[in-house]
């Protein structure tokens, strides 16, 4: 959660890799005047940062071997190596009076119209993709309008939602969702789904239809070792549980009669997985469980 730091003596980076990367809210960075080295790719990935104060007037500029975001604006003296840094990478300057840094700048939250495309239709919008936004998101709320028109669907194809996002909300105006790919964030723990969607609704983070007859999705970081699936659910939808990797322990109740195709897939942690009660007519395959040691069959 780490939104500023001050460096003493340097900041180096290191060939190919992204060192701060894992600082998701970043701000600000202030070089002190005893810092003599900044190399701006180890600032790489740092895709909240908009700052870098430099108090140094002739801190070396290592920058040939790669470079942070073009949009960050460096601060320093007039007539400085940050100066010249900036004329020759177009990065935007601010001059620092009396060598003084300017406020500190906080973490916010980025427009949600920002992490989204749409598509729009005649009376509607259409969600095609959940963008890995330039600022650090946990949690994300699909919009119920979007440029004025309501958003009823979201088929996102074989784009997964950004990586980062942890938890997806989905607005009351939705009225159909292919979940086909969702599994493809691993970082995903809860779609949690507005009380007042007809169509559509969640409990602990994972997805039913609105009469709780239909298991849509279960995310992948949903974390439970035993998954009960309700009594009232008739049928399991494809790719349902596909990449969790927490459950461990699940039964098939006697009440559902369709299990559609690979919900059981790259389920990491499952051990056990009992079919024993269902009566469907088919029974979907189960592959790449790496751990699952029991699955009981129908008699």
């Amino acid at each position: 959660d780490t939104e500023y730091f001050e460096i003493v003596n340097g900041l180096l980076g290191q060939y190919g890799k992204a060192p701060y990367k894992d600082f998701k809210k970043l701000t600000e960075v202030l070089l002190l005047d005893t810092a003599t080295i900044f190399d701006p790719s180890a600032l790489t990935e740092c895709n909240m940062l908009k700052r870098v104060t430099i108090l140094n007037p002739e801190c070396e500029m290592r920058y040939q071997y790669g470079d942070m975001r073009r949009d960050i604006e460096v601060c320093g003296l007039s007539g400085s190596t940050a100066e010249e840094y900036c004329k020759a990478t177009g990065h935007p300057f601010i001059a620092l009076e009396d060598g003084k840094p300017l406020e500190q700048l906080h973490y916010t939250l980025p427009d949600p119209l920002d992490c989204i495309s749409c598509l729009i239709k005649d009376d509607f919008a259409l969600v095609t993709q959940i963008k890995e936004p330039v600022a650090y998101v946990e949690s994300l709320s699909i919009p119920e309008t979007y440029e004025g028109k309501p958003v009823k669907e979201i088929r996102l194809g074989t784009n997964a939602p950004g990586q980062t996002i942890q938890i997806l909300n989905i607005p009351k105006t939705t009225e159909f969702i292919d979940f086909k790919y969702f599994y493809n964030n691993a970082n995903l723990k809860e779609v949690n789904v507005d009380p007042d969607n007809p169509v559509y609704c969640s409990v602990d983070g994972v997805v039913y239809s609105k009469d709780m007859s239909e298991l849509l999705f279960v995310p992948p970081a949903k974390t439970v070792c035993v998954f009960e699936i309700p009594e009232s659910v008739k049928k399991i939808g494809q790719y349902c549980f596909r990449e969790n990797r927490y459950i461990g322990f699940m039964k098939i109740p006697s009440t559902v009669e369709e299990i559609e195709d690979g919900p059981f897939y790259d389920m990491q942690s499952l051990v056990s997985l009992d079919y024993s009660a269902y009566h469907g007519e088919t029974i979907s395959s189960v592959g790449s469980c790496d751990n699952l040691v029991e699955l009981k069959l129908p008699q």
